[in-house]
């Protein structure tokens, strides 16, 4: 059957909107973004990109050739026909289960190297903000155990993201391909925490469907990091930090941190401020070199006063000289040690207890975004329909506020 073709060639940025309609692709008809070329979908309905016949085609082989669909608060299954520039279908799948709240809309777009000279080599064509391919395993790149490809699907506009799951067709060539060491059927999804500088691990989600080159199921999360990729399960990128927390403990402040990996890591640096402006270094701890275990790592501090917020970040240094920060911890101390939470950790539902008169009470990432806000029954939250993970609980009363770190099982 002959192929159609709808090519779009831009010198210069480019916006194509289907205002209130949708837009119809049959017969294996192809719609081309290229030079940064944005197609936008004004309709916030999962129908709003239809496929007939024999099907239809979008490509993107960059970052910013997207297609922008402002899905604002609706939930359903959101499908953009990828296909690669070789003609390989390669749709992705947005299931949106749990809508965000505002007028926002979702990007899409797909990538892999473009010059075709070494594929392989996930390193020379990552996405923005993305600055290493290290593996679990020690590998200083780890682009052999990735999949030739990069999606990127983001978030705007949303006072609290939408959640779900992606299903994401891949290019088997794109697994099999000169350099690539990919068992078939071991693919998961990996997401890059762009603040944090590391690709997680612990969130390996999804099932390879082979030999139908699909991985079905890769959750979204609370936070819906933007650029994601298909791992070896085997082999994975590396999660370095899996956790950095603190609390007060009356004259002291603990901090704590654990790393699964540790790849050229020469030293930590923490680091505290008490407007999250300045920033004052407050201890170097050494580091382990190369690791592939479990460390644990904590230091107590002694040097505060009652009634202060004190930030806490964790500046990791390689050998090299590279370095990036963890997300921040924040601790309130209180001389009056009235507040008490309960249960921690909880199926969602917490008790506040306090001596003093409640005025505000929010739920926040561990970025510092604002998630929920509680607008009554200050003493009794309900977070049962938050994702699993941990968060921190934000009351304000007649003193001032306190931060404490809640974990939602």
């Amino acid at each position: 059957m002959k192929k159609h073709f709808i090519t779009i060639l831009l010198f210069s940025s480019t916006m194509v909107y289907a205002q209130n309609m949708r837009v119809t692709l049959s017969n294996n008809s192809f719609v081309v973004l290229d030079n940064n070329a944005n197609l936008v979908l004004d309709n916030p309905n999962s129908n709003a990109i239809t496929t007939l016949g024999t099907g239809g085609n979008i490509v993107s082989e960059n970052e910013m050739d997207v297609v922008k669909w402002n899905i604002v608060n609706n939930t359903g299954a959101y499908t953009v026909p990828f296909t690669t520039k070789n003609g390989v279908k390669i749709p992705a799948t947005l299931n949106i289960t749990t809508a965000g709240s505002n007028d926002g809309y979702i990007t899409f777009s797909t990538h892999t190297d473009n010059d075709v000279i070494n594929s392989w080599n996930n390193f020379d064509y990552k996405p923005t903000g993305v600055t290493n391919m290290y593996g679990k395993n020690g590998q200083s790149n780890n682009s052999a155990n990735v999949i030739d490809r990069f999606w990127t699907i983001d978030q705007q506009g949303y006072a609290s993201n939408p959640q779900g799951t992606l299903t994401l067709a891949y290019d088997d060539n794109e697994r099999t391909a000169t350099g690539n060491t990919i068992a078939s059927g071991t693919l998961v999804g990996q997401y890059w925490d762009e603040g944090a500088g590391i690709w997680y691990y612990q969130t390996l989600t999804g099932t390879d469907n082979y030999p139908t080159f699909t991985v079905s199921g890769i959750q979204t999360g609370t936070n819906f990091f933007k650029n994601w990729t298909l791992s070896s399960s085997a082999n994975p990128l590396p999660i370095e930090l899996v956790e950095f927390a603190g609390k007060n403990e009356g004259k002291f402040n603990h901090l704590s941190w654990i790393t699964e990996t540790e790849i050229n890591n020469d030293y930590f640096t923490l680091e505290r401020s008490t407007n999250s402006t300045d920033w004052q270094e407050i201890k170097t701890i050494e580091g382990a070199g190369n690791s592939v275990t479990t460390l644990h790592y904590s230091f107590d501090d002694y040097r505060i006063q009652g009634n202060t917020l004190y930030y806490y970040r964790l500046k990791q240094t390689d050998f090299d000289g590279n370095y990036s920060y963890s997300p921040l911890v924040v601790i309130k101390t209180n001389a009056n040690g009235n507040l008490t939470i309960f249960p921690n950790p909880s199926k969602g539902l917490i008790n506040i207890s306090s001596n003093n008169t409640l005025k505000n009470v929010q739920v926040l990432d561990l970025s510092g975004k604002v998630i929920r806000n509680i607008n009554r029954n200050f003493y009794q939250v309900d977070l049962r329909n938050l994702a699993r993970g941990v968060y921190v609980l934000k009351v304000e009363d007649e003193f001032g506020i306190t931060l404490n770190r809640i974990i939602i099982e």
